[in-house]
């Protein structure tokens, strides 16, 4: 019986890639330059940058070095689930036991280990915080007046309801969204989801699932069980009001997010049931994605992750 393995292998991905001497006596690697933002002084990771495109190119000519040498001892072609190049260098594949006690022994892997599941955890906020005194600018000793406007935040989580007021193009408040990047992410690119806007610029869907609610397929990226919606609405949500109806009474209450005017990019790795959880090899692949897209924060569903993982794509993200 085959399941999911994460597969590392020995170079650095290109968010850490300092110097030649990480890739010991690699073959190839002639022409290739430190892609590190500690090494390049740049501000944030770019992805699009000739000599991260080359790393990368050179990293995926090592993943299929390795992908040949396990397909012909396995007498069977590979094909790998997700690719890591940006925060991890490896891939994600379904293997026997076997065969991955096989793979770890190849040459250029640096460990194999089954993928991981995590679980989702679960209007007063942005005031506890104090992100109403940077909103209207009071915050003592300082000059910062904003609530997010320009910045870009990837949430990692469950996707989103695209129809909630809080991802809505235009705000309850009238403020009407700019999209800085001028471009929409994953299934958005196309410029035909009706779903994406200015303030939602992109939707990214690893787990391809079914809401139980749906009668037939869902769309990418919806959020199943309310998770994602409920984090991104707290990070980015616009400001709306709601009515709370009780016995003899009807409450309002105004909500909004810790940043309102900000951009959202999501990235669906998690299933609307528990038991199903979010893979590791999802995980993965929606930071290194989230990388590539230069998004400005990263907020990742689980506040245990310790992996190493994480710790290069904040590395590899921002300086």
């Amino acid at each position: 019986m085959r399941k999911v393995y994460l597969v590392a292998l020995a170079e650095p991905p290109a968010a850490t890639f300092e110097d030649l001497a990480q890739l010991g006596n690699a073959k190839r690697s002639a022409g290739l330059e430190p892609t590190a933002i500690a090494v390049t002084g740049q501000r944030k990771f770019d992805a699009k940058a000739a000599p991260v495109q080359r790393y990368v190119g050179f990293l995926h000519e090592r993943q299929d070095l390795v992908l040949k040498a396990a397909a012909m001892q396995f007498k069977r072609s590979l094909q790998p689930k997700f690719r890591y190049d940006v925060v991890a260098n490896g891939f994600a594949i379904e293997l026997s036991e076997a065969e991955a006690a096989t793979m770890a022994r190849l040459d250029g892997v640096v460990g194999v280990r089954p993928d991981f599941k995590r679980k989702l955890l679960t209007d007063a906020g942005p005031q506890w915080i104090g992100a109403d005194a940077i909103w209207n600018g009071t915050v003592q000793g300082s000059n910062i007046h904003s609530k997010g406007q320009g910045v870009v935040v990837g949430i990692v989580d469950s996707g989103v309801n695209t129809s909630h007021p809080a991802f809505q193009d235009v705000a309850s408040d009238g403020y009407d969204h700019t999209n800085p990047r001028g471009q929409l992410y994953g299934v958005c690119a196309s410029g035909t989801d009706t779903r994406c806007n200015d303030k939602l610029i992109g939707l990214y869907d690893y787990v391809n699932e079914t809401c139980t609610f749906d009668t037939g397929s869902s769309p990418a990226g919806k959020d199943c069980g309310g998770h994602g919606t409920h984090v991104a609405s707290t990070a980015v949500g616009n400001p709306f009001t709601v009515a709370q109806a009780a016995p003899t009474t009807t409450l309002s209450r105004s909500l909004s997010g810790v940043a309102p005017r900000a951009n959202l990019i999501s990235y669906k790795v998690c299933f609307e049931a528990q038991d199903d959880g979010c893979s590791g090899a999802a995980i993965i692949s929606a930071l290194n994605q989230a990388v590539i897209d230069a998004v400005d924060v990263i907020q990742l569903l689980d506040r245990r992750w310790r992996l190493r993982p994480m710790g290069i794509a904040a590395s590899g993200h921002d300086r």
